[in-house]
């Protein structure tokens, strides 16, 4: 089962909640993209300090032809968590 780090009240290291997710089965037309690795930055930090308040949309789903609007909402944290790539 896949795993995330979860965030759940703001706080330093002692907040950060690993544990398992259920991603849900795959549409037809579609496949599930593993993230090998993640940074963490300053807008990362300010929300887990309480400073920008959360507003992320997790399990979104994305045309394959979209990949880059995917990726840019990823950067952007417009995001998180599982996001499907449609074919």
């Amino acid at each position: 089962m896949p795993h995330a780090m979860q965030i759940r009240r703001t706080g330093g290291p002692e907040v950060l909640n690993w544990s398992a997710v259920d991603v849900g089965e795959l549409g037809p037309d579609q496949m599930r993209v593993r993230q090998g690795a993640a940074g963490l930055n300053y807008i990362d930090v300010y929300h887990r300090t309480g400073y920008y308040p959360q507003r992320i949309n997790v399990n979104q789903r994305f045309a394959l032809k979209d990949a880059a609007d995917a990726h840019m909402a990823l950067e952007a944290r417009a995001t998180s968590g599982s996001n499907v790539l449609t074919i």
